[in-house]
């Protein structure tokens, strides 16, 4: 039984590739511009004409299709719209879903960490060093000495120098309060 015209058994012809391979390098970048006036965005639109390339080859390869380009027009024209509907849901979704719940003092006093990291910046590298190992890895006076082969009566002045430098910068007002913010 012959073979309908424009069937090609699911399987496609080498014009066929050589045709949808010149669409893309000809038209790709003027479907671009096109999606990018769709979406907006240079990257999306990028996608989108990807997207569009592939889901137009199984009916292109298959002959169910007789002119490309209005064919991958209409393909990124719907793609973009279907792309905007998307977001759009996800983004009215993520509007009315209730916040996640932190982990307790997850982000309290976010302020007081940062000025903390400012204020461990400005401590000398010795005094940061033991002031880092004795509060943030719990290591004890003699652990410090041993690691950082020093007396333990230094690591102590150290870490005394340290803490009282740490409490001095961290009582001043920060510029937003000396400003009145």
């Amino acid at each position: 039984m012959p073979k309908p015209a424009g069937d090609h058994g699911g399987r496609t012809t080498p014009e066929r590739d050589d045709a949808f391979g010149s669409a893309m390098i000809a038209h790709g970048d003027g479907l671009a511009r096109l999606a990018y006036f769709l979406c907006g965005d240079r990257h999306r639109a990028e996608d989108l004409v990807a997207e569009a390339f592939a889901a137009v080859w199984p009916r292109w390869s298959s002959g169910r299709v007789d002119e490309l380009l209005p064919y991958l027009r209409r393909t990124l024209v719907n793609l973009a719209a279907k792309d905007r509907r998307h977001r759009f849901v996800v983004r009215h979704h993520d509007e009315r879903a209730t916040p996640a719940p932190t982990a307790p003092a997850a982000d309290h006093d976010l302020w007081l960490h940062v000025d903390l990291a400012a204020a461990l910046r400005i401590l000398p590298a010795p005094q940061r060093v033991v002031v880092v190992l004795r509060y943030l890895e719990d290591m004890t006076e003699a652990e410090m000495a041993t690691l950082l082969a020093v007396a333990p009566g230094t690591v102590k002045s150290r870490l005394s120098r340290g803490l009282f430098s740490l409490r001095q910068s961290l009582q001043r007002p920060s510029r937003e309060e000396r400003r009145g913010d």
